[in-house]
């Protein structure tokens, strides 16, 4: 009883914050059910703690459960670390957990991840698609201008979002004409998107 009663403090400690890596480690060691394990992996992210990131990886590696291992990917995402792991992960897991590693290697955008997000793109998944194009847009260069203005043909508006900031990124003045169409588009979002696209590939007719 005691012992329960002291995982059982660690866990809420954890849930509230306030921990420091080793317990984050006891804590989820201790946890016995994936809730409680995606609540200390919740705290882990909120708090910021990259050092207890090896919590987070050892769930992506090793969780029973896709929910669990999915959920860990997301968590090193937004902390922006782990790249490799969630390489490997994309390679070998199902699809929901590569549906979540594409997203968060989207999020940290690693040049390291260009061959992951070019190949994610190929991809008949259209969530692995649409994060795939969003890594990419963080880190094209002129060699993708071609799948990024493929990309402004996407029925999704934030694929064209991304589409444009990528084609802002690589100043893809060849890709002009494509592009001038979406600074009168009726929602909004794409026309400041292409707008912000305009201003950095500088483009001379637009200035005028």
């Amino acid at each position: 009883m005691i012992h329960f009663k002291r995982n059982l403090s660690i866990l809420l400690l954890c849930i509230a914050g306030g921990l420091f890596a080793e317990d984050y480690k006891k804590a989820y060691k201790a946890a016995s059910t994936d809730d409680e394990r995606m609540s200390i992996i919740n705290s882990i992210v909120e708090s910021k703690d990259k050092q207890s990131a090896k919590v987070l990886i050892d769930a992506l590696k090793e969780g029973e459960s896709n929910q669990l291992r999915s959920h860990a990917a997301l968590g090193l995402g937004t902390l922006g670390l782990g790249v490799d792991e969630l390489q490997i992960a994309y390679d070998k897991d199902d699809g929901r957990v590569r549906e979540s590693c594409m997203s968060a290697l989207a999020d940290i955008g690693a040049a390291k991840s260009t061959s992951y997000f070019e190949k994610g793109i190929k991809e008949k998944n259209e969530t692995i698609r649409l994060e795939a194009l969003r890594g990419l847009s963080k880190v094209a260069n002129s060699s993708h201008a071609r799948i990024l203005k493929d990309g402004l043909g996407w029925t999704s508006k934030d694929a064209r979002l991304y589409a444009l900031a990528g084609l802002g990124k690589i100043q893809a003045k060849e890709e002009w004409r494509s592009i001038q169409s979406y600074c009168t588009d009726s929602n909004a979002e794409i026309t400041i998107a292409c707008l912000q696209a305009a201003g950095k590939i500088k483009n001379e007719d637009f200035a005028e």
